[in-house]
């Protein structure tokens, strides 16, 4: 299950989500049911898909008479969880995964970078990463990552010195693009450092290459995972379609980043360095 990372949303909705996310969403969940081949399993599993939703909003789940009532049933339900966006985006997460674990592990279900392509999309002030959902606006910020001892002392300086600037500029009206792109800056940086402790060759000189290589080297681990959610998200905020912060920005239709939107990347991606140093600490054995 994934949490909220402002807990207040399971009461109060910070807003509705987007229809074309339902919808999406919706489309998803109808894929999942078609590769059910008997029509009375297809059936349940439209009713199992269905209750969550209902119960998020705060309504009674009752039987659908027919499989067809059963897939606009579902709709239904879905558009009247959706007024409250975090809360409709974790009540369809928790359902796949518990519904995959438990009862249908031999279909295909929307995994966690899916969906993280399906937010970007339609709902990008939504982001989930570390089994937690990040929530436009709720104001959190992350704390300070430590830098790793393992490193000399201009290094942390200047990991010190990037992260008070990007806060600075967070805190300064019009600067959010540039702050959350000094986040990105010091994301990449630091993945050079990698080298300097993987045995074998060098594993590259770009973002990308350092972060495929070291998930080659611990296939199928949290850490796998976790490089996975980084690399997205690294590669929606440089893409011009994206976050425009790295690549430039879509020139006929560009995106502004706001206060809110700011703030989650920062945080995102000061979530993602706390982790990474702490795995460079254990690689160098500190």
């Amino acid at each position: 299950m994934v949490k909220l990372n402002n807990p207040r949303c399971s009461f109060k909705s910070p807003g509705p989500t987007s229809g074309a996310l339902k919808a999406a969403l919706y489309q998803h969940l109808l894929r999942v049911v078609a590769q059910v081949q008997d029509r009375p399993s297809a059936w349940t599993l439209l009713e199992m898909l269905k209750e969550p939703f209902s119960i998020s909003a705060g309504r009674l789940h009752s039987r659908s008479s027919s499989i067809c009532f059963a897939r606009d049933d579902l709709d239904r339900e879905m558009g009247y969880s959706a007024a409250n966006a975090p809360l409709f985006i974790k009540t369809f997460v928790d359902a796949c995964q518990r519904l995959q674990a438990t009862t249908h592990g031999d279909l295909y279900w929307p995994d966690m970078e899916l969906i993280n392509e399906i937010l970007h999309e339609h709902e990008p002030g939504y982001v989930i990463a570390d089994d937690t959902i990040w929530v436009r606006g709720a104001g959190a910020v992350v704390p300070e990552p430590v830098a790793p001892s393992s490193l000399d002392e201009r290094a942390r300086e200047l990991i010190y010195k990037t992260i008070a600037d990007a806060r600075r500029m967070l805190s300064t009206p019009g600067e959010e693009r540039r702050a959350v792109a000094e986040m990105l800056w010091l994301l990449e940086t630091f993945t050079t450092a990698f080298n300097g402790e993987e045995p074998g060759e060098e594993l590259g000189k770009f973002f990308n290459k350092i972060i495929d290589a070291l998930r080659l080297q611990q296939k199928d681990t949290p850490f796998d995972q976790t490089m996975g959610w980084m690399k997205n998200l690294h590669g929606y905020l440089s893409a011009p379609g994206g976050g425009g912060v790295r690549h430039g920005m879509n020139i006929l239709k560009p995106k502004e980043i706001g206060p809110a939107e700011a703030r989650l990347y920062v945080n995102l991606i000061m979530s993602y360095l706390d982790y990474l140093m702490a795995e460079y600490d254990r690689f160098a054995g500190t």
